[in-house]
C-alpha cells in the first residue's frame, strides 16, 4: 500500500505542533503576545479535530478543570463587589477564554514519536536563530522591532516579554537534549538563551534563569530536598507577599539606595516599590474577596501616599506582581486557588517526571515563580500560553522518551501530568 501523504487531514496531529512550536522562539521573541495566538490556536484546532474527525471529546484532567472553573467563577462573582464592574466583567471573560484554551491544549492528543523527535530538533535550530535575530537587531538599532512597535514605545524593551517566555520553554528543551546526551544541542540552547537574555535587557528574565540554574544544580544533589523547599517557598510567597511588599514599600528609599544601582533599574525598581506600597495597603482593607478582577488600576490612592511618590501617580497601573494582584483583586480565596494549582503542579512533577527530568521540571517551576513576582498580570494571555507551552514540551519529551504514544500532555502547569 502506498504511504499516505503527509499533508492530509489525518496527519494534522503530526505536523501541526511542529508548525506552531518551531517558529515560537523567533516569532514569540519579536512579538511576545504571539505566544497566545500560536499556542491557544493549536489547542483550539486540535480540539476541533478530535470532535469533528475522531468524533470524541479529549479527556480532561479533572483537578485542573475544577480549579479552572472555581477561579473563573470567582472572577465572575467579583463583578458583584468590584469597584469597576465593567472592567471586572471583561477580565472574567478573558480569564474564561484563557482557561478554556489552556485546557484544550493540555487535553489534546500527545504528539507521535516522529513529531516529538522533529519538534525538538528543529526547536534547537529555532532557538539559535532567535539569538541571531535579536543580536542583529540590537546591533542595527532595533530596526526589526521598530516595525512592530509604536513610535512612543522603546523597541529594546519590547523584547522583554518574549525573553521571559523563552526562559520557560528552554527548560524542557534542555531536559530532552541533556537526557539524550546531545551535548551540541545543550550548548546551542544554553548559548542562545544567554544571548537572548543579554540583548533582551529583561532583568526579570535574567534573574529567573539564574534561579532556575541554582534549582537545577541543587536538584542534581537532592531532588527531595529541592521539592520540599519549593513547596515551602511557594506557600510563603502566596501567603506573605502583601506583608513583605508593604515592608519594602515603606523602606523604599533605603532599598533603592542600597540595591538599585543602574539608572534604568533604579527608576523601574523604585516605581515598583511605590506601586507595591499603596497596593499592599489596599489588600489589608479587603483581604477576603479583594476589590474585583482588573480593579488594580482603579483602587484608591490616598493623597498622603501620592505626595511621597516620584513615579507612581493617580492614573494607576497593574501591580507588577501576580501574587499581589491575586490578593488585591480576588482576595484570599483567589490566592488559595492559585496556591493549590502551584502545589498540584509540584506534586505531579515529582510523581510523573522521571528522575533525570525532575531537576529540569523544578527549574522551570522556579523560573515561572520568579517571573510571577515581577512581571505580567494574572490575565496576561501570553503568560499562560508560555506556561502551557512548557507543559506541552515536557509531555512531548516524556512521550518520546518512554515510547508511550498514547500518553496525553500533563496538565496543571509547566510540569504537571494527567491523571
Amino acid at each position: 500500500m502506498a504511504q499516505r501523504s503527509f499533508l492530509t487531514v489525518e496527519r494534522i496531529p503530526d505536523w501541526l505542533p511542529i508548525a506552531v512550536f518551531v517558529p515560537l522562539p523567533i516569532v514569540g521573541l519579536v512579538a511576545g503576545p504571539s505566544f497566545a495566538a500560536l499556542i491557544f490556536g493549536l489547542g483550539i484546532i486540535q480540539f476541533g479535530y478530535a470532535v469533528a474527525v475522531r468524533r470524541t471529546l479529549p479527556s480532561t484532567d479533572r483537578v485542573l478543570l475544577w480549579l479552572a472553573i472555581a477561579f473563573a467563577g470567582l472572577c465572575w462573582a467579583s463583578v458583584i463587589w468590584s469597584i469597576v464592574p465593567d472592567r471586572s466583567m471583561r477580565g472574567a471573560l478573558q480569564v474564561t477564554g484563557i482557561f478554556a484554551a489552556s485546557i484544550a491544549v493540555l487535553s489534546s492528543q500527545a504528539p507521535s514519536k516522529w513529531t516529538a523527535d522533529w519538534l525538538f530538533r528543529l526547536m534547537q535550530i529555532a532557538f539559535a536563530l532567535s539569538a541571531i535575530t535579536i543580536a542583529i537587531d540590537a546591533s542595527t538599532g532595533y530596526y526589526l522591532q521598530s516595525l512592530f512597535t509604536a513610535a512612543t514605545d522603546a523597541p529594546a524593551t519590547k523584547y522583554n516579554r518574549g525573553a521571559d517566555h523563552l526562559v520557560l520553554i528552554a527548560w524542557p528543551l534542555l531536559a530532552q537534549a541533556s537526557s539524550r546526551r546531545q551535548w551540541p544541542g545543550v550548548f546551542i540552547l544554553a548559548v542562545s538563551a544567554a544571548c537572548v537574555l543579554v540583548f533582551g535587557v529583561s532583568m526579570t528574565g535574567r534573574i529567573a534563569a539564574l534561579v532556575g540554574i541554582v534549582v537545577l544544580g541543587a536538584s542534581l544533589l537532592s531532588r527531595r530536598i529541592v521539592s520540599s523547599c519549593l513547596v515551602v517557598a511557594t506557600a510563603v510567597v502566596a501567603v506573605f507577599t502583601p506583608f513583605w511588599l508593604w515592608i519594602l514599600g515603606e523602606h523604599r528609599a533605603l532599598v533603592a539606595s542600597r540595591l538599585l544601582y543602574t539608572p534604568h533599574l533604579r527608576q523601574s525598581g523604585l516605581h515598583r516599590l511605590e506601586i507595591w506600597d499603596y497596593m499592599s495597603a489596599r489588600v489589608f482593607e479587603r483581604p477576603v474577596l479583594g476589590w474585583g478582577l482588573w480593579s488594580s488600576k482603579s483602587v484608591p490612592i490616598h493623597r498622603d501616599e501620592l505626595s511621597q511618590y516620584l513615579y507612581a501617580n493617580a492614573q494607576g497601573i497593574y501591580p507588577h506582581n501576580q501574587w499581589l494582584q491575586l490578593w488585591l483583586e480576588t482576595g484570599g480565596i483567589g490566592v488559595a486557588l492559585a496556591l493549590t494549582l502551584a502545589l498540584v503542579t509540584l506534586t505531579r512533577a515529582r510523581k510523573s517526571l522521571t528522575p533525570n527530568i525532575q531537576p529540569f521540571g523544578y527549574a522551570a517551576f522556579a523560573s515561572a515563580l520568579t517571573i510571577s513576582l515581577a512581571n505580567f498580570e494574572i490575565t496576561t494571555d501570553s503568560w499562560w500560553a508560555a506556561l502551557v507551552a512548557c507543559a506541552y514540551l515536557f509531555a512531548a519529551f516524556r512521550c518520546h522518551a518512554t515510547d508511550e504514544t498514547t500518553v496525553r500532555p500533563p496538565a496543571g502547569g509547566p510540569t504537571g501530568s494527567n491523571r
